[in-house]
């Protein structure tokens, strides 16, 4: 992994030239200017409990997830591969932002890399956002598992954290399933293009002594808003 930084983002161009693309991620969701999609764009999770393996570099938690769980978009399965926590929120929506977006990273599966083209979808990232609230829920039962054994310093490997055998992705899914999806990109290097991203309307709560900690020890991790480039 290459030793790029947040705060120097508008160097990544220079070693990730798909960073300079036009269908980056994140961006200021205008809702004066979506159109519905009905079901051209319907997608169900199937996730499973998962081991937690924590990475953490380029001031970025990186959550490696176990083999098994998929979003199903278009009759294609995409496999939940990591799941990122940035503060504040990567996107906003009519210009507002909040305190922790986390986003669930989806590539294609295996079993259909064969079929792929230039225009296929590689990927699905499926986010949500929070704002500092009440300290129960499902959100605050998956970030307590592991806030605690975060490394304070960066490491070069997964760090094994024990969780229940119920814990999972399955804890940051909202009962209100509406959401936003555009073209975008991985918002970090190597900003790979050809993702689907999916952003729930609906804001969650996670309890302040967990964003305070995050705070603490991250601060801020997130790319500027990028031009929406005629994207719907």
């Amino acid at each position: 992994m290459s030793n790029w930084t947040f705060q120097e983002n508008f160097l990544w161009g220079n070693n990730h030239p798909q960073c300079l693309t036009k269908t980056q991620s994140p961006i200021n969701i205008n809702t004066d200017l979506i159109q519905q999609c009905h079901t051209l764009c319907n997608f169900e999770t199937h996730y499973k409990p998962s081991k937690c393996y924590i990475n953490f570099k380029n001031n970025l938690i990186r959550i490696k997830y176990s083999i098994g769980s998929y979003l199903e978009f278009e009759g294609v399965l995409y496999e939940l591969k990591e799941i990122t926590i940035h503060l504040p929120t990567l996107h906003s929506i009519d210009n507002e932002k909040y305190d922790i977006e986390i986003c669930m990273i989806h590539s294609l599966s295996s079993d259909n890399t064969e079929t792929t083209t230039d225009t296929t979808v590689t990927g699905v990232i499926l986010c949500r956002m929070f704002e500092m609230g009440h300290h129960f829920g499902k959100p605050e039962e998956f970030m307590n598992q592991f806030i605690n054994e975060v490394p304070r310093e960066e490491i070069d490997y997964d760090k094994e954290v024990i969780v229940s055998d119920k814990w999972g992705a399955e804890l940051l899914i909202p009962t209100n399933k509406s959401f936003y999806m555009y073209d975008g990109s991985l918002p970090f290097p190597p900003c790979s293009t050809n993702y689907k991203v999916i952003v729930y309307e609906d804001i969650g709560s996670i309890g302040r002594t967990n964003i305070e900690l995050l705070k603490l020890n991250i601060d801020t991790n997130i790319r500027p808003i990028q031009w929406l480039n005629k994207r719907v």
